[in-house]
């Protein structure tokens, strides 16, 4: 909508501005740019990548990792390569494990923990896409850290915000939209907004107890299942849909003999028609 909005402002003459645009490949703004009508009005430019940074990057990662624990000991040059391999020449990419590993309470087993990651194979590390690796790397040890009996709580929870428009099931049962995601799962408010607290750092709720996530990768990354394997939660999507038809029962049987029940019974089946579509990668 930004660029939809700017083109037309640049097409129109009425701001004396020029407009840059700085961003990672993503889907959506490669399309926005390469449309027909947008072509004329813009140039586009990809900024390679250059591994002749690297040596830098092999100071950086050393001086913090001795900043972290002061004797060389718990790494090696062949760790320092590894980590600076998969920086892939973004100075971004070697913050991120720095502050992965800086910010633990166990810092050599978390960084052998990275390694084990990276060295598995399931980081993307196309070099078309390395911020994807680092976010990638970033969002796993984030859902990692989940606690086991939460997991499977949080999972249903992002599939629901992520499926669902809330507003037209809140709208329904007349609740705010926590309680009214709450309801559905069958969860009581305080389990739900402790299933949201283990995730605090890429989940924001709003003043209006709408739930937000704080940058877009991470709901890419949830949905799909080459980056995220066992935490997608499209593979929650027949649990999940068996918990709102389970739902949908209750509510019919509460509302026998209410002049509304046959209309809301009928809103309630087209909301899920319409919106729990699986979206499988």
């Amino acid at each position: 909508e930004i660029v939809g909005t700017i083109a037309v402002s640049v097409r129109g003459r009425t701001t004396p501005f020029r407009w840059m645009f700085l961003s990672r490949p993503e889907p959506h703004l490669i399309a926005s740019f390469t449309a027909h009508d947008m072509h004329s009005l813009s140039y586009n430019l990809e900024l390679p990548v250059s591994r002749d940074i690297d040596n830098e990057i092999v100071l950086y990662l050393t001086d913090e990792l001795r900043g972290i624990e002061p004797t060389d000991s718990w790494f090696s040059e062949q760790v320092i390569q590894t980590l600076v391999n998969f920086s892939a020449g973004f100075f971004i990419n070697a913050g991120m494990i720095s502050r992965l590993i800086r910010n633990s309470l166990e810092p050599v087993s978390h960084l052998h923990a990275v390694l084990a990651y990276i060295n598995s194979g399931n980081v993307n590390t196309d070099p078309a896409h390395p911020l994807l690796s680092e976010f990638d790397l970033f969002y796993t040890f984030i859902m990692q850290c989940v606690p086991s009996e939460t997991l499977l709580k949080i999972q249903a929870i992002l599939l629901l915000v992520t499926s669902f428009r809330i507003s037209e099931i809140s709208g329904f049962i007349q609740v705010p939209k926590v309680i009214a995601c709450a309801n559905v799962l069958g969860l009581s408010e305080k389990e739900f907004r402790n299933a949201c607290d283990s995730l605090i750092s890429v989940l924001h709720f709003g003043t209006d107890m709408r739930i937000a996530f704080h940058h877009r990768s991470f709901k890419d990354f949830l949905e799909d299942s080459r980056r995220s394997g066992k935490f997608c939660i499209q593979s929650h999507l027949h649990p999940l849909r068996c918990k709102l038809l389970a739902h949908l029962d209750r509510v019919h049987s509460c509302s026998l003999g209410k002049n509304n029940a046959t209309s809301n019974i009928t809103m309630f089946t087209d909301t899920l028609s319409r919106l729990f579509k699986p979206n499988l990668h």
